[in-house]
């Protein structure tokens, strides 16, 4: 990496040498090192790719680094330091080492460790929460506190339409992801299913399985379901907020419930499960805010409506989809994703295979983003 001054669009930082003179002067006041008991080590971060940020005027120092192999499985760009002594404030300069990581490497997870009990506040980590980073609770590593800010490109990145194979997880799912992309899971609180990197998934709440079989919806088993993926390295792309199938009034009422614990306790983006007599207006004033509409309902109303949602909406996924027709409706219309379980039944397996192989048809790229 070249060690010239380095300036993005007249930001007042430097990239310079891991050793930089100025930079470990003032790293050799962070706490890390002397509970590390290394003062005076010629270089301050270990192996794998690095950039170390020094403010133009000093001040302030930046260490990131993103290694292959750690014994807590994170992975991402880690801040290994951060001190500043500088007056400016502590969350504007962590925007600008974001900046700078992402503009070096490339948009990537990021986290860090704070030591509670080697620090002055009472609020460890605050200046990364004010820059946007969220406390994992839970997520402890030698009782160190783990934060995490994490920008990578979500299902609504690359995609024309996304299919989710409802509760599939056949070897056939996992060979289709790797060969074509477009699948992901939507994953349901009656069976456990481990997630893995090459396909992104979703959390169901298991409310229609519920209502097509007449029996009540079990709390109990959805916040087990949460838990059980909410804290993970590979982190769900969002949940359905629990909903009544065809049921406006009630449907609103779980989202007032249920929606600030998923957003709040669990930090997962929200999808509003939209049922009968749903509008717009009814999403949009929705606090939280719905990060993705669910078409959900009845079969009638879900396909009399799909298409003013997609248009309302950005991010707007289907339920239910199970024919190549209806694969091709939700392409036209522009739906990020839909789920089914017919999929991998005999023909449909057939048919989706042929859509997969000649994905341009509906648009699909044949990539699946880094």
């Amino acid at each position: 990496m070249a060690q010239s001054p380095l300036f993005y669009d007249a930001v007042p930082y430097r990239i310079v040498n891991d050793g930089d003179a100025l930079a470990r002067s003032i790293i050799e006041r962070h706490y890390s090192r002397i509970w590390r008991g290394k003062p005076g080590a010629p270089r301050f971060i270990g192996p794998g790719r690095k950039l170390v940020l020094v403010g133009v005027n000093g001040g302030w120092v930046f260490l990131w680094r993103e290694s292959k192999f750690r014994r807590d499985g994170q992975t991402g760009a880690e801040c290994t330091a951060f001190r500043n002594e500088s007056a400016i404030l502590s969350s504007e300069i962590i925007g600008w080492a974001e900046e700078a990581w992402d503009k070096t490497y490339g948009t990537a997870r990021k986290y860090t460790y704070v030591n509670p009990r080697l620090i002055r506040s009472t609020n460890p980590g605050f200046c990364f929460i004010k820059a946007g980073w969220k406390r994992v609770p839970k997520a402890t590593f030698r009782k160190l506190i783990l934060l995490v800010k994490d920008d990578c490109i979500s299902l609504g990145g690359a995609f024309k339409v996304i299919v989710m194979p409802s509760n599939n997880t056949c070897w056939l799912v996992h060979y289709w992801a790797g060969l074509y992309g477009n699948l992901a899971h939507l994953l349901g609180p009656a069976r456990v299913e481990k997630p893995y990197p090459h396909l992104p998934y979703a959390l169901d709440n298991g409310a229609f399985g519920a209502w097509a079989n007449n029996r009540p919806w079990d709390r109990e088993a959805f916040i087990t379901h949460v838990e059980r993926y909410a804290f993970l390295q590979l982190r769900p792309q969002w949940v359905v907020v629990p909903d009544v199938v065809a049921d406006r009034e009630l449907t609103l009422a779980r989202w007032a419930h249920w929606a600030p614990i998923l957003a709040n306790d669990y930090h997962l983006p929200l999808a509003i499960a939209v049922q009968d007599g749903m509008t717009p207006e009814d999403v949009e004033t929705l606090a939280p805010k719905a990060d993705i509409v669910f078409v959900g309902g009845s079969t009638e109303w879900k396909w009399s409506t799909y298409k003013d949602w997609a248009r309302k909406f950005p991010r707007v996924h289907v339920g239910r989809v199970n024919t190549e027709s209806q694969l091709e409706r939700c392409a036209e219309a522009g739906v990020e994703s839909c789920d089914g379980t017919g999929w991998f039944r005999e023909i449909s397996r057939v048919v989706f295979h042929s859509r997969l192989k000649n994905a341009g048809q509906l648009g699909l790229p044949l990539e699946v983003p880094a």
